[in-house]
């Protein structure tokens, strides 16, 4: 018994496309990782004071369903980009929870105190009922960053498993414009 299997003409001319469109999506990530970076607050910081905001944000990141964030094990003058991703999705959500109170400003954090009282509001928000309630009603989750090895398929049907919460790039879109 003899299987043939026969090409679609419109599959093989949707592989140009989906690899075009790959890389639209990583440049257009890329772009926003620099827009972090550029958004990032510069200052004097120690790997102590840097470890005490990463330990506030460790709190906090379960609730969104995204892994730990690294400790720092030296200083830097600027946050990385990475890392303030995550602060402005928490700041938005909080924001959005109607927890004003809570929500940092990343522009006061140019030393350890900065970095102190920014860790004090992540606790407050770990600790908040309404903050809790608000994330477990819109499960926003953390976007990828790295796609490449996603096939347009795959990201459909990842999108599908993810339900109907919000991603942290709706909480983000209104403070990159």
């Amino acid at each position: 018994m003899k299987i043939t299997i026969e090409k679609n003409p419109e599959m093989s001319m949707a592989d140009p496309m989906d690899a075009q469109i790959m890389k639209l999506g990583k440049e257009s990530n890329d772009l926003k990782e620099k827009a972090y970076e550029m958004a990032a607050p510069s200052g004097t910081y120690t790997v102590m004071g840097l470890n005490s905001l990463v330990d506030a944000l460790n709190t906090v990141l379960p609730m969104f369903g995204i892994p730990d964030y690294t400790k720092f094990t030296e200083t830097v003058t600027s946050l990385p980009g990475q890392f303030v991703k995550m602060l402005t999705m928490v700041n938005d959500a909080a924001t959005q929870a109607g927890v004003d109170g809570a929500v940092i400003d990343l522009s006061t954090i140019v030393d350890d105190k900065g970095l102190k009282m920014a860790a004090g509001k992540l606790m407050t928000l770990a600790a908040n009922t309404a903050f809790k309630q608000f994330l477990r009603s819109s499960k926003p989750t953390m976007p990828e960053t790295e796609e490449e090895g996603m096939t347009p398929d795959t990201k459909m049907k990842h999108e599908k498993t993810e339900g109907s919460g919000m991603a942290a790039d709706e909480y983000m879109s209104g403070r990159m414009s």
